[in-house]
């Protein structure tokens, strides 16, 4: 992230346009860490659920989820 930002100042600065004042810096990477975690539910629900599709398809779900002893 940090090097996305610098390239970002970097390439701007040249154009005549303002470069990212480094108060936004600080907005970004608080609202990014956010987004982050929900990229990253949805990453793992997607590839859990493709896994039990994947399982249940190939017919090798015979075994129940869990086993108790009495």
């Amino acid at each position: 992230m940090v090097i996305v930002i610098g390239a970002v100042n970097t390439s701007l600065s040249g154009r005549g346009v303002e470069a990212l004042p480094l108060s936004a810096v600080g907005v970004i990477y608080g609202v990014d860490r956010i987004l982050d975690m929900c990229r990253t539910v949805v990453n793992v629900w997607g590839d859990a659920t493709g896994a039990k599709i994947m399982t249940r398809l190939t017919g090798k779900d015979d075994e129940p989820a869990i086993t108790t002893t009495t």
